[in-house]
């Protein structure tokens, strides 16, 4: 809590200075030094059980409250303000020793609620805590995507392994780093076994006989919210939730006949931490070339290479790279397509962008690229009187309609309920040019 507490005070500071806003806000939430508003507002939760079920003074836990009650709203975060309002009438319930100041609290926010409604109006953001709400529903979308897919990889795809197929598995229109489900994630990462014992070990601690209740309503709502987001990815929210994780019974094990072998198994394994992170390190410091020669198999680092080099030889070598240990990158089909239109070699331009299209139904911004350099291929043909390239051309732009149509009879009933839909058929623009086109080339 005192952590909690210094974080709030300190980013709100720092969110009113000009120099230093843009660190700890997103969007105009106050996101701490997490940088992300919804796990920042799920750490100042947690704080707020132990703070209320602790031992402080009870004048001592009613400002630590109100603070992080505060940082709580200024995040934004819906889900935690679900989650915080949820946890305050169960602690009502169970926690008998904490229900005065639970009370006092409670009453106090909702008076305070009332007056800021008043007086300021409710939040749209507010408002907009509903189950049919875009964000909700994207959530839903994003796990039956990777729920339908992790089985088919139990062994787990690796550390952003999903990321880089997710367009290939996704039906509806969405680009996600993670699947704001932890559960899912952990299994898509790492594989169903892993997944599976943390789930289970997360069971036995909550249903733990002699767990504590404040530690067991943070285990529960700690577990709620990886349903719909990814506070995991943050090494700091795996050590707060091992904080309330049962010891058990203590038991030493001696081996000393295998005292080498662990030693060298550990010599190992942090040597390649220290070589994976130094390449890490240099790749967020923006040297993605020092990150590929520390780590040569770095799938981002080669990508930010590939997309800030102009030198078409880069982009085939970097390209060629790629695809030696991951066929599963569109936007690498898209490079090569662009790589062969510069060269004039408009069948493997056409080969490419249409591998690049069906590996990503979804990306309108490839079907907008593919269709543009169609359009100007049909101009640049027609003046060099190429009518057999023009009607190729033609073709290919025509097709384009089948590729809109298969892309909406593959989007989940979800696809159609959340802000960015996916199209249901070629937009009408593209389908005047194509008629115009028509009357133009073939009158």
């Amino acid at each position: 809590p005192d952590v909690a507490l210094c974080m709030v005070i300190v980013t709100v500071i720092c969110s009113k200075i000009e120099r230093l806003k843009d660190f700890v806000l997103v969007n105009h939430r106050l996101a701490g030094t997490f940088q992300y508003p919804n796990t920042f507002a799920m750490f100042l939760l947690v704080s707020l059980v132990i703070t209320l079920t602790g031992t402080r003074k009870n004048y001592l836990k009613l400002l630590y409250a109100y603070i992080l009650l505060f940082g709580i709203w200024s995040s934004g975060s819906r889900a935690v303000l679900v989650l915080c309002g949820v946890t305050m009438v169960v602690m009502l319930i169970v926690c008998k020793e904490s229900r005065k100041i639970v009370g006092i609290v409670v009453i106090s926010v909702i008076v305070l609620g009332i007056l800021y409604s008043i007086v300021c109006g409710i939040s749209t953001r507010i408002l907009q805590i509903t189950v049919t709400s875009s964000s909700f529903l994207g959530r839903l979308l994003y796990a039956k995507d990777a729920g339908a897919y992790f089985m088919k990889r139990p062994f787990g795809l690796g550390y952003y392994g999903y990321y880089y197929m997710e367009p290939e598995i996704q039906t509806g229109v969405y680009s996600v780093l993670h699947v704001h489900n932890d559960f899912l994630q952990l299994m898509l990462d790492v594989g169903v076994i892993p997944g599976v014992i943390f789930i289970m070990m997360l069971g036995r601690a909550i249903g733990y006989k002699r767990q504590p209740v404040g530690n067991r309503i943070i285990l529960c709502i700690m577990c709620c919210h990886f349903l719909f987001d990814y506070d995991l990815q943050f090494l700091s929210m795996w050590m707060l939730m091992i904080m309330f994780l049962p010891a058990g019974n203590k038991k030493e094990i001696l081996v000393p006949k295998w005292k080498l072998g662990i030693i060298t198994i550990l010599g190992i394994t942090m040597l390649g931490s220290i070589v994976l992170g130094t390449a890490n390190f240099l790749y967020y410091q923006g040297n993605a070339k020092k990150a590929v020669v520390i780590y040569p198999w770095y799938t981002q680092a080669i990508m930010q290479q590939l997309q800030s080099t102009e030198s078409v030889e880069e982009v085939e070598m970097y390209c060629d790279k790629l695809l030696q240990y991951n066929q599963h990158i569109p936007a690498v089909y898209g490079s090569l397509a662009t790589v062969q239109l510069a060269s004039g070699d408009m069948n493997s331009f056409i080969k490419y962008k249409t591998k690049e299209i069906r590996m990503a139904p979804f990306c309108y911004e490839a079907y907008q690229e593919y269709f543009d350099y169609l359009a100007k291929g049909c101009e640049a043909y027609y003046a060099n009187q190429d009518y057999e390239s023009v009607s190729i051309c033609m073709k290919r732009m025509e097709q384009l309609r089948d590729y809109y149509v298969m892309a909406a009879e593959k989007a989940s009933s979800l696809a159609w309920k959340i802000n960015d839909q996916p199209y249901k058929e070629m937009p009408e623009a593209e389908v005047k040019y194509i008629e115009m086109c028509k009357d133009k080339y073939f009158e």
